[in-house]
């Protein structure tokens, strides 16, 4: 909140030296930037660094759900409420600054329309921001991940990865700010070890203790649990290349784009009881539907479809390349 005068301050400084000045921020800092459309040749863009189908799902909870959605949209409908997703310190701050005045003049999405064009269609229809100005330039990370590095330079994890077979590994990965239980890691261990299929699991820091109190922890695992999966198993307790991971052949649902996790979830478990411990038994079911059925079969090839869809999105004459070419034409217009 102390951004907001020397933000402003320094868009007065640049405002004088163009003919034009775009200000980018984040969605969740509207409050800093509201005094930038005062100056009279700039304009401010609100950057969306979440999901089109996020986005537009907080957005049709808020207003009421009144918004009769069809076809593939009508999905949002099963997604579950926003409620216990912030901390209440976050949600306090958010809902300050919705009831600011509407100050961007546009939305930049890191998504591709060839994934997310029916939501950020609804976005742009119903005006959620203030504006159908709306332009998905992603995604901003890799799509395609280099293979130039000799195979002795390669980390440990990547040459495991190498000896195994075209998609048979699974990549298990919560992210670095969720915290999971003792019981928690005990239940997923044990689950992935019953499942009988390939796996590479990521333990974050965030799983070792609380990370914002210093505390190191070292996430317990049940008692020779590593010597006991190490043929078909990969635990990894500091950081891991996640997209060249992903990226890997041996890697399941290999996808070109990744945000932090799988944009392929599977439910182990109802969120009204998102509090509870999730059983191996879940976890278990939840791997060999993905590795190990028609429909895991199908998930995968959809997902490779979608890959290859996104990589030509970001080549010249894509459609993510046309995107950004609007903006750019869009901020640069002669008035």
């Amino acid at each position: 909140m102390h951004l907001r005068q020397p933000v402003f301050e320094l868009a007065q400084r640049l405002a004088p030296t163009t003919r034009r000045l775009a200000v980018l921020y984040d969605s969740s800092l509207p409050y800093v930037v509201q005094d930038v459309p005062t100056l009279p040749n700039a304009a401010a863009y609100c950057f969306h660094s979440i999901a089109a189908f996020s986005v537009y799902s907080f957005h049709w909870e808020y207003t009421g759900k009144t918004t009769k959605l069809k076809n593939e949209s009508s999905f949002i409908e099963q997604v579950p409420s926003a409620e216990g997703c912030f901390p209440p310190e976050f949600a306090e701050v958010m809902q300050f600054q919705h009831n600011l005045p509407k100050i961007s003049s546009g939305d930049i999405y890191n998504t591709s329309r060839v994934i997310e064009a029916t939501y950020l269609d609804l976005l742009a229809n119903e005006k959620s921001t203030g504006t159908g100005n709306i332009w998905a330039v992603g995604p901003f990370n890799p799509v395609s991940v280099s293979e130039s590095k000799q195979f002795e330079e390669r980390e440990a994890c990547l040459k495991w990865l190498d000896v195994q077979s075209l998609n048979s590994v699974i990549l298990v990965s919560f992210g670095s700010t969720c915290s999971l239980s003792d019981d928690q890691i005990s239940e997923i261990a044990e689950g992935l070890e019953k499942s009988g299929e390939r796996f590479i699991w990521v333990i974050r820091d965030a799983d070792r203790g609380n990370i914002f109190e210093g505390d190191v922890r070292r996430a317990p695992l049940p008692e020779m649990y590593e010597e006991r999966v190490r043929e078909r198993g990969l635990i990894l307790r500091d950081w891991a290349p996640q997209l060249t991971i992903l990226g890997h052949k041996a890697t399941a649902q290999e996808r070109g784009p990744h945000d932090q996790g799988s944009w392929d979830r599977v439910e182990a478990v109802e969120w009204a009881h998102r509090d509870r411990v999730v059983p191996s038994g879940a976890v278990e079911s939840a791997v060999k539907r993905l590795m190990a059925s028609e429909e895991g079969v199908e998930i995968r090839k959809r997902a490779e479809e979608l890959g290859d869809a996104v990589r030509k999105s970001v080549l010249q004459g894509g459609i993510s390349v046309k995107e950004m070419d609007s903006f750019i034409a869009h901020i640069t217009k002669s008035d």
